[in-house]
């Protein structure tokens, strides 16, 4: 990667271990909170007639146009992923899949802020994705006394987790390391309907909950797992504002995915300084 783009590799290291060393690097006492980058909102369904797990990758406004969508094939040609990805950074702190499960349909609305239509693209996905395992990303940033120096990084989690065989395998490969900082992991084998959100910290420590009919909206604080967390307002905000709202279908989902209703802290960041936010959704209803 470093080759490729020009970039000292020394930088490309710090930008994949950024999450583990920012905790480390001292602040004033004056200094608030740095402006966040990390703004992604999921909603989760799986009901006896549709099943949908919907995100929104809202990102700081200086990342428009340093995102990629990468699709990479292994050097035999048996397995592939595809996945949105930060410039400098592995596949992917955002969202992907690979050719090693079952998806039908992928609808990509893109909003901006000189956007407020929704565009929503359909697509049937052609005939060599029709096994993929999929997954979205939430951090969730813990307290200063969860992290663990010296374990592994939430970026190279994530870059295993393209090359898993089912999602069993997808959660051993999120559960198992002994990571320094946590993640939520959003995992969907669509073939089977199913959809798991795993929420990891630091020590080996996880909590898996299961999609269900009830719809469930995630922001970027611990929801399940016990651990000392910052008190992020913003997803605060972002979590009362979704119970407020209907969110049983798909249509319903990128809505409130869409949402500006707060002026501070909105679902949709463009009124903000978030200028660019692609959402995905993965849709499947039983035959």
């Amino acid at each position: 990667m470093a080759d490729g783009s020009g970039v000292p590799l020394l930088h490309v290291i710090l930008v994949n271990l950024r999450k583990e060393i920012r905790p480390f690097i001292p602040k004033k006492d004056h200094e608030r909170r740095e402006e966040e980058d990390d703004d992604c909102s999921d909603i989760l369904m799986v009901s006896e007639s549709t099943a949908f797990a919907a995100h929104n990758e809202d990102a700081n406004v200086a990342l428009l146009g340093h995102t990629y969508v990468v699709k990479a094939t292994s050097p035999d040609g048996a397995s592939s992923f595809t996945a949105y990805t930060y410039a400098g950074e592995l596949p992917t702190c955002a969202f992907g899949f690979n050719s090693n499960g079952v998806v039908r349909v992928l609808y990509v609305p893109i909003r901006s802020a000189r956007r407020t239509r929704l565009d929503c693209h359909e697509r049937t996905i052609p005939a060599e994705f029709r096994h993929v395992q999929a997954f979205t990303l939430d951090s969730v940033p813990p307290a200063m006394g969860e992290v663990a120096a010296g374990a592994i990084a939430v970026n190279f989690v994530s870059r295993d987790l393209l090359e898993a065989r089912d999602l069993d395998d997808a959660m051993h490969r999120v559960c198992s390391p002994g990571v320094s900082v946590g993640h939520c992991y959003n995992l969907m084998d669509v073939g089977a309907r199913r959809i798991v959100t795993i929420e990891t910290a630091s020590r080996n420590r996880f909590a898996v909950q299961e999609a269900c009919a009830a719809p469930s909206f995630h922001a970027n604080m611990y929801r399940h797992l016990q651990v000392e967390q910052v008190q992020d307002e913003n997803s605060m905000s972002r979590e009362r504002r979704a119970a407020q709202c209907a969110m049983d279908s798909k249509e319903e989902a990128l809505a409130v995915l869409g949402d500006t209703a707060d002026d501070k802290y909105p679902i949709f960041m463009a009124q903000r300084c978030i200028l660019y936010a692609p959402s995905w959704l993965i849709s499947t209803r039983r035959r």
